[in-house]
This record gives structure tokens, sequence and C-alpha cells, in this order.
């Protein structure tokens, strides 16, 4: 059996000499290059292509990981290992969102890098297996209650689809579930959802009593996940504009009506003329009232809308048009 090729980028000489001395008494891994430089290591991965490359995250994990992700993205079949002196579990959720396959801390143990060759063997027997109408099931665990795995389950199913140009499945229409669908199904990717109950929701759905989920909560959840993309814009856009655009001095409060009514009239070819004995089409706004998003209180007939229960400043409060007032 041939031993996995391995890389070390880590400025910790001696975690470098005992990752060296577990290598040679494991006798399947065998440590080819040694650097203390993401640079150099990127260099070496390119030209040699290592089967394995152990990243220390050392005094500077954020570059560490953003090297990882780089990796990860350009060479899939590299086998990267995030090593650390701590065992943190938001750097370990980074560095895993990254794409390292394991992350290990400092002192290695011989028994978890023996462990994490064996992983790069099978890997490599995969892939040498020509089964094209196969598949394969990835399962994420998380054993503090599904923590994370949520965010690790989409990356990991964009990552697979971009590198393999498949389609994805997705077991179960519980919130989780919906929720990777959702994403995925945003940055364009074709989803399924399956789901051996009739109806989606999840626990959401048939674990909590009907009597504490009151007005069909969890399927209009379900129904704003399932909808076609896009949200309501009219009846959120004067505020939004009002919000973050005048109160934070990107444009005056003439310049925003400029663009939401002069503007688009011209445009369109449209006359503008503001005079007396012409017919009055107005809109009435109040750019002072605060108020919170309620999408359930909207007059269009979607609710779909990212800003529901956001406070905004600055709202339309009536129109006249044609000869009627209706104030609001």
């Amino acid at each position: 059996m041939n031993r996995i090729s391995c890389l070390i980028i880590d400025t910790d000489q001696e975690a470098i000499r005992h990752i060296d001395i577990l290598g040679r008494t494991i006798g399947s891994l065998e440590v080819r290059w040694k650097t203390n430089s993401l640079e150099t290591g990127v260099a070496i991965i390119r030209k040699h292509l290592p089967e394995m490359a152990i990243v220390g995250l050392g005094q500077n994990p954020s570059a560490s990981i953003e090297a990882v992700s780089a990796l990860s993205r350009d060479f899939p079949t590299l086998y990267l290992l995030a090593l650390s002196e701590k065992s943190d579990s938001d750097l370990i959720l980074r560095a895993m969102r990254a794409g390292a396959h394991d992350f290990l801390c400092k002192p290695i143990k011989e028994i978890d890098l023996r462990a994490a060759v064996e992983k790069v063997y099978k890997l490599k027997a995969a892939r040498m297996e020509k089964r094209p109408d196969s598949g394969r099931i990835v399962s994420v665990f998380s054993n503090k209650g599904g923590n994370g795995t949520t965010t690790i389950a989409v990356n990991l199913a964009d990552a697979l689809v971009r590198y393999h140009g498949k389609k994805v499945a997705v077991v179960g229409a519980g919130p989780a579930g919906l929720s990777c669908a959702h994403r995925l199904a945003s940055w364009g990717h074709s989803v399924t959802v399956f789901d051996k109950n009739g109806k989606a929701g999840g626990l959401n759905e048939y674990g909590i009593a009907a009597y504490k989920a009151l007005n069909d909560i969890a399927q209009k959840e379900v129904d704003y996940i399932q909808a076609p993309f896009g949200i309501v814009g009219l009846e959120t856009a004067i505020g939004l504009t009002i919000s973050e655009l005048v109160e934070q001095k990107f444009l005056t409060l003439s310049q925003m009506v400029e663009k939401l009514s002069t503007n688009p009239r011209r445009i369109i070819g449209r006359e503008i003329n503001v005079k007396e004995g012409e017919r009055a089409n107005l809109t009435f706004i109040d750019p002072l009232i605060e108020w919170n998003v309620e999408p359930g209180k909207f007059k269009s007939k979607s609710k779909n809308s990212p800003f529901g229960g956001r406070p905004l400043k600055g709202k339309a409060v009536g129109v006249f048009n044609n000869g009627r007032m209706l104030l609001y």
C-alpha cells in the first residue's frame, strides 16, 4: 500500500516534529514537505499535489482559515486537516465551514492521526471506483443538538454540486431541511425535498400541540419557503428608503422624491405638470412617522417580506387619485 503524501504548514516546529514521528510510527503517512509559510505551502500544493495537508491555525487563525477555504475550492481532492492548540467550538466551526475535512488539537494523538489517514485512503478508493449511476449519502452530525450542522450541510451540498454538476436531494422537510433547500435554490441549484409525511414542516407541524401553534403558523412558514422568489417591495419602499438612505445621509428627501416619482416619469416619457388646473394624482408621505413592518397587514396579496418586525421611519399615509382621497 502506497503511503499518503503529506504537507505540514505550521509555525510550531515542535508540532511538525511530533507529526513526523507519528507518521513514521503509523507507517502509512509520509511527511514530504514542511513549511511555516502559508504562501510557500500553497506553492508546494500547486506543484506537487500532496494527498493531505495539515494546516496549523497558529497565531493568525483568520488568515489560515482563509487559506483552507481557498485550498478546498482550488483542490477539491486534497484532504485538509486543521490543527490548533485550542479546542474552541467557534474556531472548529469556522474551519469546517471553510472546507477542512477534520480538526485536531495539539498535541495530535496517534489514534486520531491514524483515523485521518484511513479517511484519506477511503476517499482515494471511492474516487477510483467508476460508478457513474451511484450516489453517496453524506451525514452531518452534531452532539450538541445540531448546532451549525444546517450551515455545514448547505455549504457541503453547494460545493459538491459545483464540483460534480449534480442535483440536490434533501431528505426531511423539517425546518433544517427546508432551510437547506431554500438557500440552495436561491443559489440557483435544482433541489428536490423528500419527506415521509404528507405535509412539510417537520417538528413545527407535527411536534407542537395545535393549541400552541395558532393560525397555522408552521404551514405559513413552509408556504413562505416554497413561494416563488420575490418579495413585496411597494409597501416598505418609502420606509426603507428614508431609514436606510435619507436618515443615513446618502440622499436628501428631495432626491428621494425625484428618484421615486419624477425621474421614473421622465424615463417613460410622461410629462410632469404640477400646477393649477391639472388633474391631481398624489401620494401623501409622513417622513417622521415610526412603525414596525407587519407583513400580515399588507394590502398586497403576497405577504413575502424579509423585513417583518423591522422598525422603519417614514411611510405613505394616503393618496389622492382620480378625484378621490384615501387616507390610511
